[in-house]
Protein backbone atom coordinates (compact mmCIF):
# COMPACT_ATOMS: atom_id res chain seq x y z
CA UNK A 1 0.00 0.00 0.00
CA UNK A 2 3.07 2.30 0.78
CA UNK A 3 3.84 2.55 -2.95
CA UNK A 4 0.46 3.12 -4.42
CA UNK A 5 1.08 6.86 -3.96
CA UNK A 6 4.21 6.55 -5.37
CA UNK A 7 2.71 5.03 -8.88
CA UNK A 8 0.01 7.94 -8.74
CA UNK A 9 2.33 10.61 -8.66
CA UNK A 10 4.33 8.91 -11.58
CA UNK A 11 1.60 8.79 -13.60
CA UNK A 12 0.55 12.78 -12.78
CA UNK A 13 3.72 13.79 -13.88
CA UNK A 14 4.18 11.25 -17.30
CA UNK A 15 0.34 12.92 -17.85
CA UNK A 16 1.23 16.71 -16.86
CA UNK A 17 4.21 15.87 -19.22
CA UNK A 18 2.14 15.06 -22.13
CA UNK A 19 -0.42 17.91 -21.77
CA UNK A 20 2.52 20.06 -22.25
CA UNK A 21 3.96 19.07 -25.33
CA UNK A 22 0.51 19.00 -26.52
CA UNK A 23 0.20 22.81 -25.83
CA UNK A 24 3.50 23.19 -27.37
CA UNK A 25 2.29 21.41 -30.34
CA UNK A 26 -0.59 23.16 -30.67
CA UNK A 27 0.66 26.69 -30.04
CA UNK A 28 3.47 25.53 -33.20
CA UNK A 29 0.73 24.45 -34.93
CA UNK A 30 -0.85 27.84 -34.30
CA UNK A 31 1.48 29.72 -35.53
CA UNK A 32 2.77 27.94 -38.97
CA UNK A 33 -1.00 28.14 -39.86
CA UNK A 34 -0.99 31.98 -39.00
CA UNK A 35 2.65 32.54 -40.35
CA UNK A 36 1.09 30.85 -43.53
CA UNK A 37 -1.84 32.89 -43.49
CA UNK A 38 -0.33 35.66 -42.98
CA UNK A 39 1.55 35.21 -46.17
CA UNK A 40 -1.28 34.19 -48.35
CA UNK A 41 -2.60 37.60 -48.44
CA UNK A 42 -0.39 39.86 -50.72
CA UNK A 43 -2.75 43.26 -49.15
CA UNK A 44 -6.22 44.54 -48.97
CA UNK A 45 -8.37 46.62 -51.73
CA UNK A 46 -11.88 48.09 -49.09
CA UNK A 47 -11.22 45.10 -46.34
CA UNK A 48 -11.21 42.76 -49.29
CA UNK A 49 -8.32 40.58 -48.75
CA UNK A 50 -6.17 40.11 -51.92
CA UNK A 51 -4.88 36.63 -52.31
CA UNK A 52 -1.19 36.56 -53.10
CA UNK A 53 -1.71 34.09 -55.99
CA UNK A 54 -2.94 36.95 -58.22
CA UNK A 55 0.22 39.28 -56.80
CA UNK A 56 2.76 35.90 -58.15
CA UNK A 57 0.78 35.62 -61.42
CA UNK A 58 1.34 39.66 -62.11
CA UNK A 59 4.84 39.82 -60.94
CA UNK A 60 5.67 36.60 -63.32
CA UNK A 61 4.12 38.51 -66.05
CA UNK A 62 5.89 41.69 -65.43
CA UNK A 63 9.11 39.89 -64.74
CA UNK A 64 9.20 38.93 -68.43
CA UNK A 65 8.35 41.95 -69.33
CA UNK A 66 11.52 43.06 -68.13
CA UNK A 67 13.54 40.10 -68.77
CA UNK A 68 12.40 41.09 -72.18
CA UNK A 69 14.10 44.19 -71.89
CA UNK A 70 17.47 42.87 -70.39
CA UNK A 71 16.19 44.05 -67.08
CA UNK A 72 16.58 41.78 -63.75
CA UNK A 73 14.62 43.74 -60.59
CA UNK A 74 12.49 41.66 -58.93
CA UNK A 75 11.42 44.48 -56.38
CA UNK A 76 10.74 46.68 -59.25
CA UNK A 77 8.31 44.00 -61.08
CA UNK A 78 6.51 43.10 -57.93
CA UNK A 79 5.76 46.89 -57.06
CA UNK A 80 4.45 47.14 -60.76
CA UNK A 81 2.60 43.71 -59.84
CA UNK A 82 1.15 45.47 -56.96
CA UNK A 83 -0.60 47.88 -59.32
CA UNK A 84 -1.85 45.26 -61.66
CA UNK A 85 -3.26 43.53 -59.00
CA UNK A 86 -5.34 46.37 -57.93
CA UNK A 87 -6.42 47.52 -60.59
CA UNK A 88 -7.23 44.20 -61.56
CA UNK A 89 -9.49 43.67 -58.33
CA UNK A 90 -10.75 47.66 -58.46
CA UNK A 91 -12.46 46.67 -62.12
CA UNK A 92 -13.89 43.15 -61.21
CA UNK A 93 -15.49 44.13 -57.60
CA UNK A 94 -17.80 46.65 -60.17
CA UNK A 95 -19.36 43.82 -61.62
CA UNK A 96 -22.79 43.83 -59.29
CA UNK A 97 -22.78 47.51 -59.88
CA UNK A 98 -22.76 47.27 -63.64
CA UNK A 99 -24.58 43.90 -63.43
CA UNK A 100 -22.00 42.46 -65.69
CA UNK A 101 -21.57 38.33 -65.27
CA UNK A 102 -20.29 35.54 -67.28
CA UNK A 103 -22.12 33.68 -69.80
CA UNK A 104 -22.33 30.25 -71.26
CA UNK A 105 -19.86 31.22 -73.94
CA UNK A 106 -17.71 33.10 -71.40
CA UNK A 107 -17.42 29.79 -69.55
CA UNK A 108 -16.49 28.04 -72.64
CA UNK A 109 -13.13 30.95 -72.95
CA UNK A 110 -12.76 30.09 -68.99
CA UNK A 111 -11.57 26.25 -70.46
CA UNK A 112 -9.72 27.11 -73.35
CA UNK A 113 -7.68 29.87 -71.46
CA UNK A 114 -7.22 27.13 -68.84
CA UNK A 115 -5.72 24.66 -71.42
CA UNK A 116 -3.62 26.99 -72.90
CA UNK A 117 -1.95 28.10 -69.56
CA UNK A 118 -1.55 24.69 -68.72
CA UNK A 119 -0.11 23.56 -71.90
CA UNK A 120 2.63 26.46 -71.46
CA UNK A 121 3.14 26.15 -67.41
CA UNK A 122 2.69 22.48 -66.00
CA UNK A 123 5.76 20.15 -67.00
CA UNK A 124 5.53 16.30 -66.17
CA UNK A 125 8.87 15.30 -67.18
CA UNK A 126 10.52 17.71 -64.20
CA UNK A 127 6.87 17.30 -62.07
CA UNK A 128 6.83 20.95 -62.19
CA UNK A 129 3.83 22.77 -62.19
CA UNK A 130 4.12 26.41 -62.51
CA UNK A 131 0.19 27.17 -61.62
CA UNK A 132 0.65 25.63 -58.37
CA UNK A 133 4.42 25.39 -57.60
CA UNK A 134 5.21 28.74 -58.93
CA UNK A 135 2.28 30.69 -58.46
CA UNK A 136 0.98 29.06 -55.18
CA UNK A 137 -2.91 28.46 -56.59
CA UNK A 138 -4.81 25.43 -56.27
CA UNK A 139 -6.59 24.18 -59.37
CA UNK A 140 -10.23 25.70 -58.41
CA UNK A 141 -8.32 29.16 -57.22
CA UNK A 142 -7.19 29.05 -60.50
CA UNK A 143 -10.17 28.46 -62.39
CA UNK A 144 -11.65 31.07 -60.55
CA UNK A 145 -9.04 34.14 -61.14
CA UNK A 146 -9.03 32.66 -64.73
CA UNK A 147 -13.12 33.42 -64.58
CA UNK A 148 -12.02 37.15 -63.18
CA UNK A 149 -9.96 37.53 -65.67
CA UNK A 150 -12.63 36.87 -68.34
CA UNK A 151 -14.86 38.87 -66.25
CA UNK A 152 -11.96 41.56 -66.12
CA UNK A 153 -12.13 41.89 -69.89
CA UNK A 154 -15.97 42.00 -70.45
CA UNK A 155 -15.67 45.18 -67.79
CA UNK A 156 -13.38 47.04 -69.72
CA UNK A 157 -14.97 46.33 -72.97
CA UNK A 158 -18.73 48.13 -71.65
CA UNK A 159 -16.79 50.83 -70.21
CA UNK A 160 -14.97 51.45 -73.83
CA UNK A 161 -18.76 51.15 -75.02
CA UNK A 162 -19.29 54.44 -73.63
CA UNK A 163 -17.15 56.29 -76.34
CA UNK A 164 -18.65 58.35 -79.49
CA UNK A 165 -16.66 58.94 -82.01
CA UNK A 166 -18.24 61.41 -84.83
CA UNK A 167 -17.24 60.99 -88.48
CA UNK A 168 -15.60 64.50 -87.90
CA UNK A 169 -13.37 63.17 -84.78
CA UNK A 170 -12.31 60.24 -87.39
CA UNK A 171 -11.54 62.91 -90.28
CA UNK A 172 -9.74 65.16 -88.44
CA UNK A 173 -7.53 61.99 -86.71
CA UNK A 174 -6.73 60.67 -90.16
CA UNK A 175 -5.75 63.82 -91.38
CA UNK A 176 -3.37 64.28 -88.44
CA UNK A 177 -2.27 60.22 -88.85
CA UNK A 178 -1.54 60.92 -92.46
CA UNK A 179 0.58 63.88 -91.66
CA UNK A 180 2.34 62.01 -89.00
CA UNK A 181 2.82 59.00 -90.83
CA UNK A 182 3.91 60.17 -94.07
CA UNK A 183 7.36 58.26 -93.87
CA UNK A 184 5.50 54.97 -93.07
CA UNK A 185 2.63 55.13 -95.50
CA UNK A 186 5.10 56.32 -98.38
CA UNK A 187 7.90 55.08 -100.02
CA UNK A 188 10.36 57.10 -102.58
CA UNK A 189 12.81 55.48 -104.49
CA UNK A 190 15.46 57.84 -106.30
CA UNK A 191 18.40 57.49 -108.27
CA UNK A 192 20.84 59.16 -105.80
CA UNK A 193 23.93 60.91 -106.90
CA UNK A 194 26.35 61.94 -104.20
CA UNK A 195 29.62 64.28 -104.80
CA UNK A 196 32.36 65.75 -102.81
CA UNK A 197 32.50 69.39 -104.39
CA UNK A 198 29.63 72.04 -104.56
CA UNK A 199 31.59 72.39 -108.32
CA UNK A 200 30.77 69.09 -109.48
CA UNK A 201 27.45 68.79 -107.84
CA UNK A 202 26.57 72.04 -110.04
CA UNK A 203 27.96 70.41 -113.06
CA UNK A 204 26.07 67.49 -112.94
CA UNK A 205 22.75 69.30 -112.16
CA UNK A 206 23.26 71.11 -115.37
CA UNK A 207 23.87 68.19 -117.51
CA UNK A 208 20.80 66.79 -116.23
CA UNK A 209 19.03 69.80 -116.82
CA UNK A 210 19.77 70.06 -120.72
CA UNK A 211 19.05 66.21 -120.94
CA UNK A 212 21.60 63.54 -119.61
CA UNK A 213 20.40 60.50 -117.99
CA UNK A 214 20.77 61.35 -114.92
CA UNK A 215 21.04 57.36 -113.88
CA UNK A 216 24.35 57.84 -116.24
CA UNK A 217 25.71 60.61 -114.65
CA UNK A 218 24.77 58.98 -111.26
CA UNK A 219 27.04 55.86 -112.14
CA UNK A 220 29.59 58.29 -113.63
CA UNK A 221 29.96 60.34 -111.04
CA UNK A 222 28.56 59.13 -107.57
CA UNK A 223 30.89 57.99 -104.56
CA UNK A 224 27.88 56.10 -103.42
CA UNK A 225 27.45 54.34 -106.30
CA UNK A 226 28.67 50.72 -105.89
CA UNK A 227 27.57 48.27 -109.05
CA UNK A 228 29.25 45.08 -107.42
CA UNK A 229 26.65 45.62 -104.33
CA UNK A 230 23.51 46.58 -106.14
CA UNK A 231 20.80 44.04 -105.40
CA UNK A 232 19.24 41.80 -107.96
CA UNK A 233 15.93 42.03 -109.16
CA UNK A 234 14.07 38.73 -109.57
CA UNK A 235 15.15 38.59 -113.37
CA UNK A 236 18.73 38.86 -112.12
CA UNK A 237 19.42 42.39 -113.36
CA UNK A 238 20.71 45.20 -110.97
CA UNK A 239 18.26 47.49 -109.23
CA UNK A 240 20.13 50.69 -109.26
CA UNK A 241 17.23 52.44 -107.28
CA UNK A 242 17.25 53.18 -103.85
CA UNK A 243 14.47 54.23 -100.97
CA UNK A 244 15.84 57.92 -100.23
CA UNK A 245 15.20 56.93 -96.25
CA UNK A 246 18.31 54.67 -97.04
CA UNK A 247 20.53 57.63 -98.28
CA UNK A 248 22.48 59.91 -96.26
CA UNK A 249 19.28 62.69 -97.06
CA UNK A 250 17.57 60.47 -94.51
CA UNK A 251 19.23 62.63 -91.16
CA UNK A 252 17.64 65.52 -92.47
CA UNK A 253 13.85 65.28 -91.67
CA UNK A 254 12.94 68.07 -93.80
CA UNK A 255 15.00 67.02 -97.12
CA UNK A 256 13.09 63.45 -96.76
CA UNK A 257 9.68 65.59 -96.47
CA UNK A 258 10.88 67.84 -99.54
CA UNK A 259 11.70 64.29 -101.62
CA UNK A 260 7.98 63.04 -100.23
CA UNK A 261 5.83 65.62 -101.55
CA UNK A 262 7.94 65.75 -105.07
CA UNK A 263 6.36 63.90 -108.61
CA UNK A 264 8.28 61.41 -110.84
CA UNK A 265 10.51 62.18 -112.40
CA UNK A 266 11.39 65.59 -110.53
CA UNK A 267 15.10 66.18 -109.92
CA UNK A 268 16.20 67.74 -106.54
CA UNK A 269 18.10 71.21 -106.09
CA UNK A 270 21.54 70.42 -104.83
CA UNK A 271 21.92 69.82 -100.87
CA UNK A 272 24.87 70.17 -98.36
CA UNK A 273 25.14 67.13 -96.26
CA UNK A 274 25.81 66.96 -92.87
CA UNK A 275 28.93 64.71 -93.98
CA UNK A 276 30.36 67.91 -96.06
CA UNK A 277 29.13 66.10 -99.56
CA UNK A 278 26.44 67.19 -102.05
CA UNK A 279 23.22 65.04 -103.04
CA UNK A 280 21.20 65.26 -106.47
CA UNK A 281 18.18 62.75 -106.79
CA UNK A 282 16.04 62.12 -109.58
CA UNK A 283 12.58 60.31 -107.94
CA UNK A 284 11.75 57.45 -110.09
CA UNK A 285 9.34 55.40 -108.47
CA UNK A 286 6.66 56.80 -105.54
CA UNK A 287 5.15 53.48 -103.55
CA UNK A 288 1.92 54.44 -101.60
CA UNK A 289 0.26 51.90 -99.45
CA UNK A 290 -3.24 50.35 -100.79
CA UNK A 291 -5.58 53.39 -99.18
CA UNK A 292 -7.93 50.65 -97.00
CA UNK A 293 -4.89 48.96 -95.36
CA UNK A 294 -4.05 52.66 -94.17
CA UNK A 295 -7.09 53.65 -92.98
CA UNK A 296 -8.03 49.69 -91.29
CA UNK A 297 -4.17 50.59 -89.24
CA UNK A 298 -5.56 54.35 -88.42
CA UNK A 299 -8.95 53.07 -87.37
CA UNK A 300 -7.98 50.46 -85.02
CA UNK A 301 -5.08 52.58 -83.86
CA UNK A 302 -7.73 55.73 -83.26
CA UNK A 303 -10.53 53.49 -81.65
CA UNK A 304 -7.85 51.98 -79.53
CA UNK A 305 -6.66 55.26 -78.66
CA UNK A 306 -10.16 56.54 -77.34
CA UNK A 307 -11.09 53.34 -75.67
CA UNK A 308 -7.80 53.15 -73.52
CA UNK A 309 -8.24 56.82 -72.34
CA UNK A 310 -12.08 56.22 -71.61
CA UNK A 311 -10.94 53.08 -69.42
CA UNK A 312 -8.04 55.00 -67.82
CA UNK A 313 -10.30 57.93 -66.77
CA UNK A 314 -12.21 55.34 -65.00
CA UNK A 315 -9.75 53.42 -63.77
CA UNK A 316 -8.09 56.93 -61.76
CA UNK A 317 -11.87 57.37 -60.55
CA UNK A 318 -12.33 53.54 -59.10
CA UNK A 319 -8.53 54.17 -57.68
CA UNK A 320 -9.18 57.38 -56.09
CA UNK A 321 -11.96 56.06 -53.92
CA UNK A 322 -10.30 52.85 -53.04
CA UNK A 323 -8.49 51.84 -49.64
CA UNK A 324 -5.65 49.68 -50.19
CA UNK A 325 -2.70 48.35 -48.23
CA UNK A 326 -0.04 45.94 -48.59
CA UNK A 327 0.85 43.34 -46.52
CA UNK A 328 4.68 44.46 -45.32
CA UNK A 329 5.78 40.91 -44.42
CA UNK A 330 5.76 39.98 -48.83
CA UNK A 331 6.73 43.41 -49.93
CA UNK A 332 9.41 45.14 -47.17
Amino acid sequence: MAKKPKANNQNTAIRNAAIAFGLVIIVVAAALIWNNRSLAIAGSLDGQNLPRPHLEFFTLGREQELWGMGVDDQDFARAWAWDDLLQFHVVINQADNLGIYLTPDDFAMVDEMIAEYESIWIFPEDNWNVITDRLGFTNASFRRFVEQMVLHDKILEHIASFVVITEEDLEEGFSAFLETHALDIRSVFVHYIEVETRALADSILMQAATGTEFAHLMRQHSVMFSPDHLPLDEDGEPIETISISFTNLAADIEQLFMAYAMDEGDISAVIELANGNFAIFEVVEISDMDFDVVYDFFYQEFTGNAHAEEINNQLMLWMEQAQTSQNNRIFN
